[in-house]
């Protein structure tokens, strides 16, 4: 029998991570419906898990933090980078 995909839209993954890191404002409003577990691409989770674990100690959210923050935070990421 095979393997059935899960429906999933990568361009929309992309385009609300591409919308938190240029107004990283609309995060928190965001957070309340989109959880990690929603998104489907693995590195998407571990972008949107960055961003929040960013929020929740009021740090500054951009493509360079956002990058980094895996290797200031005792955040439990494995290594990547945005363009994995």
């Amino acid at each position: 029998m095979p393997e059935t995909i899960s429906p999933h839209n990568t361009d929309a993954e992309r385009a609300l991570l591409g919308a938190a890191l240029v107004n990283p404002a609309c995060i928190p409003s965001t957070a309340l419906i989109v959880q990690v577990q929603d998104f489907f691409i693995v590195r998407h989770r571990w972008i949107w898990e960055a961003l929040l674990a960013m929020l929740r100690i009021s740090s500054a959210i951009d493509l360079v933090t956002t990058c980094e923050q895996p290797k200031a935070l005792p955040v439990d990421l494995p290594n990547w980078t945005i363009d994995d």
